[in-house]
């Protein structure tokens, strides 16, 4: 394992197993070490998003690593593991409920869906 995979499991579980935000550990280690992801893209096409997200964070992305992620996307379609449906009133919300609390989140990250 090479040190940026190291590092980056690291930073996660920070952020996982610890009261430490993502917010604060950008703050700390700079904007620009991070790349933000769309779960859609990375559904449409894995390879492309990881591929950006490489050269945003100026990392090579070597073919090794492109047939990996090749690899990973194959074993990991939309709904290749069935479905789950979810309705907010299962939990006693409404979508407004829902955008008020994470409005900062939705303004963010462009999560307007």
């Amino acid at each position: 394992m090479d040190l940026v995979s190291m590092e980056t499991g690291l930073l996660h579980d920070v952020v996982e197993d610890t009261s430490v935000t993502v917010e604060q550990v950008r703050k700390e280690f700079g904007d620009d070490r991070f790349v933000d992801v769309s779960f859609a893209d990375l559904q449409t096409d894995s390879v492309k998003t990881v591929a950006e997200s490489y050269e945003k964070l100026g990392l090579e992305f070597t073919d090794a690593a492109r047939a990996k992620v090749q690899e990973w996307a194959d074993g990991h379609k939309p709904g290749q593991r069935g479905t789950h449906t979810y309705e907010l009133a299962d939990f006693g919300l409404t979508e407004g409920q829902v955008r008020e609390a994470f409005t900062d989140y939705l303004a963010t990250y462009d999560a307007s869906a």
